[in-house]
């Protein structure tokens, strides 16, 4: 059985939360890079949602454009190989979003900012609505990751049992 593409409307359903998961990829670059920009010490412990962001982004766009071409002149992964590498996104989204943030604990160096504004609340409060917004976002990445791997495994289950 062949996997569908694009003019199909079941390609339509696989490319909307791929297409979903790169908009919240962006956000979740984009509020990382906000909140390590501040200078209050998120860099290290954004470090792994900056490497997740990356990951679903590059694996999304490798399946939207598989999905999107008609002609089916790029190739396109196995469904139970898309499956794993769907699931495997998921999790890796989910252990890199929570533990490095854990690990490296609250942001607390102040390195470059007099002591006198590092312990001013305001500018961490500032900081802890892109991680807070990022941290959500990373979420719904390996949400949206889940689900495109149940629909790789369905499309599995299809093609083994009409062997």
């Amino acid at each position: 059985m062949t996997r569908p593409r694009y003019p199909a409307r079941a390609a339509v359903w696989r490319l909307v939360p791929h297409g979903l998961s790169v908009l919240a990829c962006v956000g979740v670059i984009g509020t990382c890079s906000y909140a390590a920009s501040l200078g209050i010490g998120y860099g290290p412990a954004l470090a792994g949602r900056f490497f997740a962001g990356f990951w679903a982004l590059a694996v999304d766009m490798m399946e939207i454009v598989g999905l999107a071409d008609a002609s089916r002149r790029v190739p396109r992964l196995s469904p139970l190989y898309l499956g794993i590498l769907e699931l495997f996104t998921a999790v890796l989204v989910v252990v890199l979003t929570t533990t490095t943030y854990a690990l490296s604990g609250y942001p607390d160096d102040c390195k470059d900012i007099p002591i006198t504004e590092c312990d001013h609340p305001d500018l961490l409060r500032k900081g802890d609505r892109p991680v807070g917004i990022s941290f959500v976002l990373a979420i719904i990445v390996a949400v949206f990751h889940f689900i495109s791997s149940i629909f790789a495994w369905v499309d599995f289950a299809a093609s083994w049992r009409g062997k």
